[in-house]
């Protein structure tokens, strides 16, 4: 019984290693697959920006285009009034269309300015682009291939269970086998710690400190039902 239960823990182990193995594989790829998305993500959302910024600067030369219009016109005017009153109004009218103007080409400026960045910024980004694709192209394959492996190498070790378990107690199989229904991959064979149970802390009774212990007994523990044996 303590050698089945011994290959057991060991073998639970092994899983546990070529479990970590895929885990790592898995998390490399989503990774790098993420770093990638994040990164369009933010392209996306400076090119957005931009073509915001762009839009502002189209409405303002619109803006000048019509302020400017405005003050041809008005300078037409002056050529033909005749009346100082008149003169006066269309002066008057020219300074605060210019006034308008003024504002309109500083916003222009200040715009122009703010597009600048965003157009490096994208530069920037459209470059780190391509050395992330150029990364996840080179390196995916490789580790599409180790996550293949470990999936088969996981695969052969938890067929191996079966047999290994072949002359443990109907009442041990049992409970392995409902341990392993909630723990697919992770270790619940575990050695004898003092007198608690090394998965969860709570108290082993002294009959069954004492079959584990004196006997080699493997027991479940009431608690969480992890297998507990002694080793030598």
């Amino acid at each position: 019984m303590k050698n089945i239960i011994e290959k057991l823990y060991l073998h639970d182990q092994e899983v546990l290693e070529v479990y970590e193995q895929w885990a790592e594989s898995k998390g490399d790829i989503e990774t790098l697959i993420k770093a990638q998305k994040d990164l369009d993500e933010r392209l996306e959302q400076v090119r957005l920006k931009k073509q915001s910024i762009e839009m502002e600067i189209k409405n303002i030369e619109l803006d000048l285009g019509g302020f400017e219009a405005e003050i041809k016109k008005c300078e037409k005017q002056k050529m033909s009034v005749t009346s100082e009153k008149s003169l006066h109004l269309i002066e008057d009218k020219i300074a605060k269309v210019s006034e308008k103007k003024d504002d309109c080409e500083m916003l222009w400026l200040e715009k122009s300015e703010n597009l600048s960045p965003q157009i490096k910024m994208i530069e920037v980004l459209e470059s780190e682009r391509k050395l992330k694709i150029q990364e996840k192209e080179n390196s995916i394959p490789k580790m599409n291939e180790d996550l293949i492996q470990s999936q088969k190498e996981l695969k052969s070790l938890i067929d191996l269970r079966l047999d290994l378990m072949d002359g443990l107690s109907e009442s041990l199989v049992n409970s392995y086998e409902k341990l392993r229904i909630k723990n697919l991959f992770q270790p619940v064979i575990f050695h004898l710690d003092e007198s608690g149970c090394p998965k969860c802390g709570m108290h082993i009774r002294n009959v069954d400190f004492d079959m584990i212990r004196y006997h080699h007994e493997a027991i479940p523990c009431e608690t969480c039902g992890t297998i507990i044996y002694w080793c030598d």
